[in-house]
């Protein structure tokens, strides 16, 4: 049986992303700013980004019958006091204090409004799963959400969860995009110096889509009528 690490509420009103995005943004709780890693780098070379090591589309419809298709890319792993540039926000510094035996691994995803004749407002929730069942509840999520970098953690209330409202209207075609690593405390401590896959191969990220109509009377986010998750892997 799966275990849901989905959060039970999210906690407020979606902040606003800043500049470009012009999304909403919540968190289920954020850590303070940091400049940099928590942990100097030492010798550890930083390494580039390299290919997504996953690559998945999947699409999905509203009650209201707007339809969207999402595209997620998962990169290796890489030391989180080394870390390579995520592709679109470029940065390769994290808020969330980690150590030298912790990973990041770099997310990045689409989201397209495949609607033929509206335009909408585009969304996701991403929180983790993991198959067989054990505790996760240290992993996190690092992320840029309204002009700031948050370290998403699971609490008492709630489990990890990242979540994206853009409220902008994307014509058919168009849609947006945003990046983000999820943080894997002790992925390189021993006795797994160069990465416990064993342990990456039993997560998942959860994914669940919403698309919001521009038009009078359908000013809210809705998510895919029947409720729907889609699990991305984060090894091949």
């Amino acid at each position: 049986m799966r275990a849901k690490w989905i959060a039970l509420a999210v906690a407020g009103l979606l902040a606003a992303f800043a500049g470009a995005c012009g999304s909403r943004s919540t968190a289920t709780k954020t850590g303070p700013t940091r400049p940099s890693n928590a942990v100097p780098s030492g010798s550890l070379s930083r390494i580039p980004l390299g290919p997504p090591v996953v690559q998945r589309t999947f699409s999905g419809s509203t009650a209201d019958g707007y339809k969207l298709r999402a595209s997620f890319l998962i990169y290796r792993p890489a030391h989180a006091i080394a870390l390579p540039s995520l592709p679109y926000d470029r940065r390769s510094s994290l808020s969330c204090p980690v150590d030298r035996a912790a990973a990041a691994v770099p997310v990045a995803f689409t989201l397209t409004n495949s609607s033929p004749h509206a335009n909408v407002g585009l969304g996701t929730d991403v929180g983790l799963d993991v198959n067989p069942a054990r505790n996760i509840s240290r992993l996190k999520f690092d992320a840029r959400l309204g002009g700031r970098l948050r370290c998403i953690t699971t609490t008492a209330a709630n489990a990890a969860l990242y979540t994206a409202l853009w409220n902008r209207a994307n014509k058919p075609g168009s849609g947006e995009r945003a990046d983000f690593f999820v943080i894997l405390p002790g992925y390189f401590a021993s006795p797994h110096p160069h990465g416990d896959r064993a342990f990456l191969n039993t997560l998942s990220l959860d994914v669940f889509l919403y698309a919001k109509g521009m038009a009078g009377g359908h000013n809210r986010f809705r998510g895919s009528i029947p409720p729907r998750e889609w699990f991305v892997r984060l090894v091949r």
